[in-house]
């Protein structure tokens, strides 16, 4: 025996007033983004300030960047962010500012941590 369609529900029309609370909310997060005192960084951010790939941001060690996830986002301090470019600086010497060795060392870092021992060529 074949059954019957179910009947369809007819679509619902949202409500007049729906667009405008959906505006008032938004414009009272961004007040409230708005009112903070302390500016925060995102990581894509702080990828653009050092120059390099968000993914090298993710593999330098807490203790050197620190970080607050409230949620689902790193959030940095720009001061925290300043002064590690600062201290690599000092630990390199100099003024110029060579992301390439750091990349090595996290790298090589992140795989003693993980137990691997991963030979990597040079290019």
């Amino acid at each position: 025996m074949i059954k019957p369609a179910k009947p369809t529900k007819p679509s619902r029309k949202p409500h007049p007033l729906a667009a405008i609370c959906r505006q008032i909310r938004a414009s009272n997060q961004k007040r409230e983004l708005e009112r903070t005192d302390i500016p925060v960084w995102t990581i894509n951010a702080v990828a653009l300030v050092l120059r390099c790939n968000v993914d090298l941001v993710y593999r330098i060690p807490r203790s050197e960047l620190p970080y607050a996830k409230p949620g689902k986002r790193n959030l940095f301090l720009p001061d925290d962010v300043i002064s590690y470019v600062r201290s690599l600086r000092d630990k390199q010497g100099g003024v110029k500012l060579d992301l390439s060795a750091r990349v090595s060392q996290i790298d090589s870092l992140a795989d003693s941590t993980r137990g691997r021992s991963v030979k990597r060529s040079a290019k």
